[in-house]
């Protein structure tokens, strides 16, 4: 740093020195010949020489630290796409894995369903045979019932019957002779 100050104040002295003697010495126009020519060279050579000591001490420090920025970015670039690159086979990964438990859940399923309808078919056959049965003794019962309202009805129909012949067949004198008979059958059935 002390350095270009002592660059900048020499470079400084010589253009003030320049301009004080340009002020002095009167131009040459028709000669074309400047004096001061010199001095501008001289200043000129100072100022670029200045320059270049400032751009070479400043310019690498500034260079190399954009260029470990840089280097820094694209370290941390590599890093990002490499986690998204693993973020991405692990999604891959589960795809894979779910395209697998969905067709182990197919499967499953069929199977699953294949047992319910198995299942399904029995109970279905199970409650048949238990209707057929009911309906067996269902069918049994009402016979049954049938045959015994059929001899109660002929039954019925007999003592109708009975009853017809029977008063067709009874005349006062009939009775008297059922009613003496029966008379006569108590007298002998009492005990002595």
């Amino acid at each position: 740093m002390k350095r270009l100050f002592y660059c900048a104040m020499l470079a400084l002295a010589l253009a003030t020195c320049a301009g004080a003697q340009e002020k002095s010495e009167p131009k040459h126009e028709a000669g074309g010949h400047d004096d001061m020519l010199g001095w501008k060279l001289a200043n000129f050579v100072l100022l670029g020489l200045g320059l270049g000591y400032l751009l070479a001490k400043n310019l690498p420090p500034m260079f190399k630290a954009r260029t470990e920025e840089i280097q820094g970015g694209m370290r941390e670039a590599a890093k990002m796409k490499a986690e998204a690159e693993a973020t991405v086979a692990r999604i891959e990964q589960k795809l894979a894995s779910v395209s697998a438990e969905v067709d182990g859940l197919r499967t499953q399923l069929k199977s699953e369903m294949s047992a319910e309808e198995q299942r399904i078919q029995q109970e279905t056959e199970r409650l048949a045979q238990r209707i057929a049965h009911q309906s067996e003794q269902d069918i049994a019962s009402l016979t049954k019932l049938a045959r015994m309202e059929l001899k109660a009805f002929s039954a019925s129909l007999a003592l109708d019957l009975a009853k017809q012949r029977l008063k067709g067949a009874m005349n006062p004198a009939t009775q008297q002779a059922l009613v003496d008979e029966f008379v006569h059958d108590l007298r002998g059935a009492k005990p002595q």
